[in-house]
């Protein structure tokens, strides 16, 4: 009897255990309002230049249970997934006016820390080519949840 007993605890605690599991994505699931400050370095006869972008709207919505998101920012969607570390986001393509001209920007995320306070903070490495000059810089980002 004393191993009936011990076998239906152990067989019953794996179950409770595996029923606890949450999804690492809940934290970044919902619906955003993101502004940055963008820079990119050396341009031909400007040298740095520097340009804010407020009211971008961003969604990150969960696929399955196991973490995987889809990240949408400005109508453009990214695969993504999170784990312990935090959020990871494929690049992304945006169309943006660098200094009168329209350039497609190519945003790459680090690896994203989960929210405080509903808001999540991060640096993303920029890369465009305006005019045939190949640039690069930083946009310093803040996603507040609605």
């Amino acid at each position: 009897m004393k191993k009936f007993v011990f076998c239906f605890v152990a067989v019953a605690s794996l179950i409770f255990a595996s029923c606890d599991k949450s999804n690492p994505a809940d934290d970044f699931v919902g619906d955003y309002n993101v502004s940055a400050h963008a820079t990119f370095h050396n341009i031909p006869l400007v040298g740095d230049y520097s340009q804010d972008i407020n009211d971008l709207e961003c969604s990150i919505v969960k696929k399955g249970d196991d973490g995987d998101v889809t990240l949408t920012m400005s109508g453009t969607s990214a695969e993504g997934y999170v784990d312990d570390k935090g959020l990871h986001v494929d690049p992304i393509q945006i169309q943006q006016e660098l200094m009168g001209t329209p350039v497609t920007v190519n945003v790459t995320f680090p690896v994203i820390k989960a929210p405080k306070n509903g808001t999540i903070t991060w640096v993303s490495t920029l890369s465009a080519s305006a005019m045939g000059v190949a640039l690069t810089g930083e946009a310093e980002m803040t996603a507040v949840k609605k």
